[in-house]
């Protein structure tokens, strides 16, 4: 179908809408400032309503740095049921109520100076590249402001601490160059630029006596082989030797990943916790539940899109399928018949 020229609804900057041809209540929205991204129509007015509500640029930003990071563009929607209808012939990389998203929102000022920055090193990743800003109609999404005198104030503050200089001059803060102390400071915030170069963090339970057998070959049967298979390295919290507290390494560990995969068949109240950290650092989280009526995740992650899955199989595929189509390929080359030497 042809793209249709409007509005978009959130940044209210001119976007290309392509309606989907599998539903008619879901468009495809993009070249607008918050980068491209699938809604819904009752998640568009329901993210009318965030908007009256003075949530203007709240939406528009989360989007934009979840494209500035790569991430495949997202689909909102009201409620997770308005997909039941298609969901044999329709399918997205990620589907996500709009309040879900806004819980992202980064609250306090130095949180959104450090979002700008990662922000800023994600629009231009060579050292030494000057940002070019005022043209850009992404600029007060990427910088987390809600208007010109925002982002001119954490330009300001992010030269005052360091982490860039001004190409151009005061009367033109929005040509920039990230500094080597900015990039030492991207390296702390996301345990290195190349965060996708790091392992995958695996959140699960490991089994008592009699169910450590069970949950090690979910582990490496099906969770780590669809890991692999995307060309990503995966690891879970008891496969390193160290002398560290045991939650230091698992904090250390989710701050470097690239996303976690939350495996949820016992409920466990270690896997919600780790998960909600990485939820909160703003990285990916993948669910994981088993199609059983007996296994329910808890009522507060219900509403979430899940990976459910019959067997190890088909959670191996599932998983590989969300994982493509939420983080795309990984950088790494990897065989899993490695796995077997």
């Amino acid at each position: 179908m042809q793209n249709e020229d409007e509005k978009c609804r959130l940044c209210r900057e001119n976007v290309q809408c392509t309606p989907s041809p599998d539903h008619r209540d879901i468009h495809r929205y993009e070249e607008c400032a918050c980068g491209a991204y699938y809604a819904h129509k009752l998640a568009l007015d329901m993210a009318g309503d965030d908007i009256q509500a003075g949530k203007y640029n709240h939406l528009p930003a989360l989007l934009c740095e979840r494209s500035l990071r790569g991430n495949s563009p997202p689909l909102l929607v009201f409620r997770q049921s308005d997909l039941r209808e298609a969901k044999e012939n329709v399918t997205f990389a990620d589907s996500i109520v709009p309040d879900d998203l806004l819980a992202q929102w980064p609250e306090t000022v130095p949180e959104r100076i450090d979002r700008c920055l990662c922000n800023l090193s994600n629009y231009k990743k060579g050292a030494g590249e000057v940002i070019k800003l005022r043209e850009d109609k992404r600029r007060d999404t990427l910088l987390f402001a809600t208007g010109h005198d925002e982002s001119r104030y954490y330009i300001t503050a992010l030269e005052e601490y360091g982490w860039v200089t001004l190409d151009g001059s005061q009367m033109n803060p929005y040509e920039l160059v990230i500094t080597p102390e900015g990039w030492a400071r991207v390296g702390e915030l996301t345990g290195g630029a190349e965060r996708r170069l790091n392992p995958a963090f695996v959140a699960m339970w490991f089994g008592g006596k009699e169910q450590c057998d069970d949950m090690s070959k979910l582990y490496n049967d099906a969770i780590l082989l669809a890991i692999n298979d995307t060309g990503y390295h995966g690891k879970r919290a008891d496969t390193d030797e160290h002398n560290e507290p045991i939650m230091d390494r698992v904090i250390e560990d989710i701050r470097k990943a690239p996303f976690v995969v939350a495996e949820l068949t016992e409920n466990n109240p270690g896997v919600y916790f780790e998960a909600g950290f990485a939820k909160g650092q703003g990285i990916e989280v993948i669910y994981c539940v088993p199609n059983d009526k007996g296994k329910k995740p808890h009522f507060d992650v219900s509403g979430i899109n899940h990976v459910r899955w019959d067997n190890l199989d088909d959670l191996r595929k599932r998983l590989e399928n969300r994982i493509l189509g939420t983080m795309g390929r990984g950088p790494h080359q990897f065989s899993t018949t490695d796995l077997n030497k």
